[in-house]
């Protein structure tokens, strides 16, 4: 299975942190945003890693010229095209390299996840149908989230009678054929709320609660309450660190 990193955005939302910096590059805990996902796709024995860059592209690009001893496609957008856009686009750039591929995953670094051992990256048998799988938690009051609503393993973007609100905490399965036999093309900026909801009316929309820590750092006041913390990871610290350094050519001067 292919990973997706969605890492092209403006980071508007978390304020000055961004001005210099994109924010999959911001740390907690010493620990890079973007490290973090690449260390969760590691953990999920994803093969082979897909990341979009805009915004500050060179940082990104630069910085993952050190992970020398895992597969990492970039696919660089002119323009940004939204987290749909950016899919799509690099689906089509690489296409002949995914062969016969039928589902990846896609993670958004601002979340960071907390995964328990027995959670494995692939559709759910009881869904054959599905087209996307959706990781959610259950709506919290006072929080701004696009509102969705599941039944029986279902995703409606409506209330649907007996159905659990809840949210999407960026981590999400898609089979290739979400995004074919659709209008879309190649470097057309859409996002994939249009896409979900889509799927959705079609009833190929599919999701569970994800059982872990799914903790929201997107936004800036959200960042700055972890920010500081020098034991966030609470021991998982050194097996990301050497997880990561696995991954990198070490050249030995001395």
């Amino acid at each position: 299975m292919h990973g997706f990193i969605l890492a092209a955005g403006f980071g508007k939302r978390m304020g000055a942190y961004t001005d210099n910096c994109p924010k999959p590059l911001l740390e907690i805990d010493g620990i890079k945003l973007l490290d973090y996902s690449l260390y969760l796709l590691e953990k999920w024995k994803i093969e082979k890693k897909i990341i979009n860059t805009h915004y500050l592209s060179e940082r990104i690009e630069e910085y993952f010229s050190n992970f020398t001893l895992v597969e990492i496609q970039i696919s660089r957008e002119k323009e940004i095209l939204g987290t749909g856009g950016g899919i799509y686009t690099a689906l089509q750039k690489f296409w002949s390299d995914l062969g016969l591929l039928e589902k990846f995953l896609v993670i958004n670094p601002d979340t960071i996840l907390f995964p328990l051992d027995e959670f494995h990256p692939d559709f759910p048998i009881l869904f054959p149908d599905s087209l996307s799988h959706l990781y959610l938690k259950p709506i919290e009051d006072g929080k701004s989230y696009t509102t969705l609503f599941l039944k029986e393993g279902r995703v409606f973007f409506h209330n649907v009678e007996s159905s659990i609100p809840c949210y999407y905490i960026g981590l999400s399965l898609f089979k290739l054929k979400a995004f074919t036999n659709r209008n879309y093309q190649a470097n057309m900026n859409f996002e994939l709320g249009s896409l979900w909801r889509q799927l959705s009316d079609e009833g190929l929309l599919t999701g569970e609660f994800y059982n872990g820590d799914a903790i929201d750092i997107g936004e800036k006041e959200f960042y700055e309450k972890l920010k500081e913390q020098t034991d966030f990871f609470r021991g998982r610290k050194s097996d990301i660190f050497s997880k990561l350094n696995s991954l990198k050519k070490i050249i030995n001067n001395s």
